[in-house]
């Protein structure tokens, strides 16, 4: 009964394709079948839960990307931290409020939309010049392609991270060791990004991120959160004065103006970065209307 209301609910917003189970196992069978932008996924189903269906989903590669919004008469806090520990987009309680369930598939749809057009994006530039050789990854000049998939007039931020004292790492350490640890940096970064997030590499050990649906408070939150997993990371710098391992220093722009090019944007995070490079393990961040926060 309560997938008929769901299903009733969704076909008068005006969704078409549109496919039930009735099991979690069935569920899972139907996603191995066919391609699906949305799952709502109910906690409590006979035989396996939504707990652990969302777990199975998440744990496959192909099906990671797939937003999944959990749906449970339950309330508590413990539950809606769980599915979102699981990997969860979001939580919708019974009885459903047409108006809630309306906006949160549409948000969930959109981020989607934007997640698969840049990972399309992402397959065309690994067939061309737009990927650095050492961190795989796509350079400044493919940013561009993700800057203009933001909508206009909502808070983005781009952020320029720096390795702190990599030019003596790598003069003490050796070119290897240095692009090893270029290698290692990327990989943490990559891990603390969301899908709709983005991440190149620039010339000098400097790092690029494009944060949609960002504001400043928000940038600077995930800013803190980095710091602290590469800290936790140990990786040794012999030759910075600040630290005994490895550190990053970030510059960080946030904006609702689509009027400025990628390129301004990222000079002026790359400006910040620069505030921050001399303090070293340092964040300098600016929202372009005048605000500007620095932290340690």
């Amino acid at each position: 009964m309560n997938r008929e209301i769901l299903q009733r609910h969704l076909r008068r917003q005006g969704y078409r394709q549109i496919v039930t189970a009735q099991s979690g196992e069935q569920a899972l069978e139907q996603v191995n079948q066919q391609s699906f932008d949305l799952i709502l996924l109910d906690v409590m189903m006979p035989e396996m839960n939504g707990y652990e269906v969302l777990e199975q989903l998440k744990s496959q590669e192909q099906h990671r990307s797939i937003p999944v919004i959990m749906i449970s008469a339950m309330e508590e806090t413990d539950s809606v931290v769980r599915c979102i520990e699981l990997g969860a987009e979001d939580y919708l309680t019974k009885p459903f409020d047409p108006m809630l369930l309306k906006a949160r598939v549409g948000v969930c749809l959109e981020r989607k939309f934007l997640t698969d057009r840049q990972r399309d994006y992402l397959r065309e530039l690994e067939t061309t010049a737009y990927l650095d050789p050492v961190t795989r990854l796509p350079n400044r000049r493919a940013l561009e392609g993700y800057f203009q998939a933001i909508p206009a007039g909502e808070d983005f931020t781009i952020a320029s991270l720096g390795i702190d004292y990599f030019g003596q790492y790598r003069d003490q350490m050796g070119k290897s060791s240095a692009e090893t640890l270029l290698k290692q940096i990327s990989s943490i970064l990559q891990s603390n990004l969301a899908p709709e997030q983005n991440l190149a590499y620039d010339w000098g050990a400097e790092f690029i991120v494009l944060l949609p649906h960002c504001p400043q408070a928000s940038a600077l939150e995930w800013a803190e959160t980095l710091k602290t997993k590469i800290a936790e990371a140990k990786i040794p710098h012999p030759c910075s004065p600040v630290s005994t391992y490895v550190t990053i220093s970030m510059g960080i722009v946030t904006t609702a103006d689509r009027g400025s090019s990628p390129w301004e944007l990222i000079a002026q995070s790359d400006r910040e970065l620069d505030k921050a490079k001399q303090e070293g393990n340092y964040i300098a961040s600016q929202l372009l209307t005048g605000t500007t926060y620095d932290q340690s």
